[in-house]
Parts: C-alpha cells; structure tokens; sequence
C-alpha cells in the first residue's frame, strides 16, 4: 500500500510545499503484508538500491516519490512507485 501527497499552496509570503501523507505502508509478497517503517534509503550492493519519500523540489512545486527503486546491475534502470507532481504557475 503506498500512500503520496503533494502540496502546493501560493501565500503572501510566496510558495507553502507539502510532502506530509507520503508513507509507505505495506509491501505485500506472495499475499503477505509487510509493514514497511520510512526507511530512508536501504542499498543492497551489486542489486538495488531503495528509498522512500523521495522528494524533488523545483521552481512553483514538488514531486514526489513514495517508493523508489534503482536496479545496481549495470542497466540503469529506476522504478517510481507511488508518484505525485504539483505545480503552481503565476496567474
């Protein structure tokens, strides 16, 4: 279960950016549920790489990235699972 939130409100004091209810629930395997705490980034050398609540701030907004996942095996290839982009443009 992957739960993301993005955020972005225009104040008079500029842009308020949110991330907050982006979490990682639960991995489910083989019908198995796994309650999976904020890990942060876990790396398994040679294999992957994983990271939770991955967030990319750019000019008016964020996005974010409630799991990501980097293969290591010389392929380059990135997973985004549970993906939310908000921007806000100047009226």
């Amino acid at each position: 279960m992957l739960f993301r939130s993005a955020r972005v409100v225009r104040g008079p004091n500029g842009l308020k950016i949110s991330t907050a209810g982006t979490t990682v629930g639960a991995l489910t395997v083989n019908g198995t549920a796994t309650p999976l705490p904020d890990l942060g980034t876990l790396d398994i050398p040679g294999v992957l790489s994983l990271a939770t609540n991955v967030v990319e701030r750019f000019k008016g907004g964020v996005h974010v990235i409630a799991l990501q996942v980097k293969l290591l095996n010389g392929t380059g290839a990135t997973i985004n699972i549970g993906e939310a982009t908000m921007k806000i443009r100047k009226p």
